[in-house]
């Protein structure tokens, strides 16, 4: 059974002139279906680069305050 395509909402995406010939010979090689793709497959890896980010950021911020606390906890055994 197909899956179903999450519904889209459009917006205008300005880039400077020297950049689309860039993006047009990326879409032309065949990396990306259009201009739509590429700025969508952008969006997303940068979306998903800063979440990474965050969930890492997060387990370091855990690891530090269970460091903290086994050093604590270390101090009142000695």
């Amino acid at each position: 059974m197909p899956t179903k395509v999450p519904p889209k909402k459009s917006f205008r995406v300005l880039v400077p002139e020297e950049l689309e010939p860039k993006i047009d010979k990326l879409v032309e090689e065949g990396h990306y279906n259009g201009k739509s793709d590429f700025a969508m497959r952008l969006i997303r890896d940068y979306i998903d680069k800063k979440e990474e980010e965050e969930t890492v950021r997060k387990k370091y911020e855990i690891l530090k305050a269970e460091k903290k606390l086994k050093e604590s906890s270390n101090d009142e055994k000695e």
